[in-house]
Parts: structure tokens; C-alpha cells; sequence
């Protein structure tokens, strides 16, 4: 069975140069070299000595962790001069995987490089530029798949003009019906197998939470319609 010692995690991991740290979820020294399988890519890379963990949470997405997990990892990884890390991460279905990683030294230049720019930014007080809007216009035409792409915004225009008729009837209908129960100076009613029930619904005040506090509402008319013993609220 291979040894792995579970190292201290109490303290957070300076790198000897760059005014940069990083706590780790779990750091793992492997005494002697470990095999470790990508689940989605089927490659094995063989590690050993210091390894961080990162262990995350993904109900969405079955295939290999998102870019900012791995880019959290590759931070860990440069400040702790490890030359693996892995990913551990439950993905749908309760699933748990592991994904191995080893050092990119061309991604390690570039991101020291922003690291050392940004502090020369804060010690220069030298801001960074406005970022300019990005005004390009893609030629979607091109693609492949080009035909199903326009047909399907087109289904999509479809749609919310269909949508927009339909509320729009819903109102009027409804409205129909409210008056009716108006003009009979009544809140409940009888037609056929249905039971029509008009109520006024107070909004109540609600507290100042995130957002700004909500006033109370002014009083609003609730239609409900029954049938078979099953309420519907419209």
C-alpha cells in the first residue's frame, strides 16, 4: 500500500518570492510515486512529494473542473513549489473524482508575470486602463452548424411573439371574468363544473435584507378557479 502522509494545514502557504499565499482544503506528501487516472481523459500521471487537494462541489457539470478551479489549484501549486495537485471534486449523482494535474511552466510564467505587474500597479499607485467595450460583431454564418443556429432564433422569435398574444389574452379573459363577478357584486361564483373565487391579496412589508426594503403593496385581486377538488390559481 503506498504512504501518504497527511501534512499541517494551519497556516497559510507564503511563496518565498512573489508577495503571493494560498490555503489549501488538504495537503498530501507521497512518500513514494502514486498513479492517479483522469476519469475523462484516461491519462495517468505519476506523483509524488508535496501534493494540495482542492476539493469542490459541481452538481452540473460531469466532465473535468472548470478553468478557475483548476487556476486555484495551479496558484496552490506555485506556492507550495509542488509539481502535482489534484481536483477532487463530487460532480452529479453524488459521483467523486479525482483529477490529476502536474506543473505548466508556460502558465506559471504568465500568471507570476500579472502577479508581479499588479503589485508594481499598487506600489506605482499605476491603475489599470478602463477596459474597453468589445464592440466586435461575429459572423455566425460561417459555422457549421450555421442553418440550425438562424433556425433556432428564429423559433425563438416565433415564440415570444406566440407568448406575448397568449398573456395577452390571459389578461383580457381573466379580466372578463373578474368583471362579471364584479357587476354581481359577488367574490365567489358558480358556471358549470368550475367554482370562481376572486380575493384581495395584501402584499406585506418585508425587511431590509440584501436589497433595499419593499413597502407594502397596495391590495391586488387573486382569481382562483376549482375544479374536481384541484385548485388552480391564476
Amino acid at each position: 500500500m503506498a504512504k501518504i502522509k497527511v501534512l499541517d494545514n494551519d497556516k497559510a502557504d507564503l511563496h518565498d518570492k512573489y508577495k503571493i499565499a494560498s490555503s489549501c482544503d488538504l495537503k498530501l506528501f507521497l512518500l513514494e510515486p502514486i498513479d492517479v487516472k483522469c476519469p475523462v481523459t484516461d491519462n495517468i500521471i505519476t506523483m509524488s512529494g508535496v501534493v494540495p487537494v482542492e476539493i469542490k462541489t459541481d452538481g452540473y457539470n460531469k466532465g473535468e473542473p472548470h478553468k478557475d478551479f483548476e487556476a486555484q489549484l495551479r496558484h496552490q501549486m506555485i506556492c507550495l513549489d509542488a509539481q502535482f495537485g489534484i481536483i477532487t471534486k463530487l460532480g452529479p449523482n453524488l459521483e467523486m473524482n479525482m483529477y490529476p494535474y502536474e506543473r505548466d511552466e508556460e502558465w506559471d510564467a504568465d500568471y507570476l508575470e500579472l502577479v508581479a505587474d499588479f503589485w508594481r500597479r499598487v506600489e506605482e499607485d499605476d491603475p489599470y486602463p478602463m477596459a474597453n467595450d468589445n464592440n466586435y460583431i461575429a459572423d455566425l454564418n460561417t459555422l457549421d452548424k450555421a442553418d440550425e443556429l438562424q433556425y433556432a432564433t428564429e423559433q425563438l422569435m416565433h415564440f415570444k411573439a406566440q407568448k406575448m398574444n397568449f398573456d395577452r389574452q390571459y389578461e383580457e379573459i381573466e379580466n372578463t371574468i373578474k368583471d362579471v363577478l364584479r357587476k354581481m357584486e359577488c367574490d365567489q361564483g358558480i358556471i358549470g363544473p368550475y367554482t370562481l373565487k376572486l380575493a384581495k391579496i395584501q402584499r406585506k412589508a418585508t425587511p431590509e435584507r440584501v436589497v433595499p426594503a419593499k413597502p407594502a403593496g397596495e391590495p391586488y385581486e387573486r382569481l382562483t378557479i376549482k375544479i374536481n377538488k384541484e385548485e388552480t390559481v391564476q
